[in-house]
């Protein structure tokens, strides 16, 4: 399917902020997603062992995701109405994860790439819907998020 955008303003800007008599030009190449951006995008069910190692924060084919626990049975009506009743996402590697890596209780995580801050959870009985879930305070904390390593810092920060 080809779109048809009219971005004229863009260039307009883009010309303004350019010294005269440089011409600002967009290259115009598709871009192609692959099937993996497909699949992360709407949440992809992930082994621990398909996660890339190496840094805090996580990461699965080279694309930087979050973990989320899509089934939200118990908490699901709560967690729609407010994502502060539902279970929270991960950014980074952090004591929850590592628990729950322990406990061999991962395989309830989901991958997700989505920048619109929804998750896609569900209530065990068919019914779905996105939600805005909140970022794990652990996760934060291994980030050193507003110097939250810090236990006097931390007070303030959460």
């Amino acid at each position: 399917m080809k779109l048809s955008i009219d971005i004229s303003e863009l260039i307009q800007l883009g010309k303004k902020m350019l010294p005269e008599g440089v011409d600002f030009f967009l290259d115009e190449s598709p871009v192609d997603f692959e099937p993996i951006d497909i699949e992360l995008s709407s949440g992809k069910e992930v082994s621990i062992a398909e996660l890339d190692p190496g840094s805090s924060l996580i990461s699965y084919h080279g694309r930087q995701v979050l973990l989320y626990i899509r089934d939200h049975s118990g908490r699901y009506d709560a967690a729609i109405m407010d994502g502060e009743k539902g279970k929270r996402f991960h950014i980074a590697w952090c004591r929850t994860l590592d628990e729950m890596r322990q406990k061999n209780r991962f395989e309830r995580y989901h991958a997700t790439n989505r920048i619109d801050g929804l998750f896609e959870i569900d209530d065990g009985s068919g019914r779905s819907q996105d939600t805005d879930l909140r970022v794990c305070m652990n996760c934060l904390e291994r980030l050193n998020y507003k110097g939250s390593i810090d236990r006097q810092k931390r007070r303030g920060v959460f």
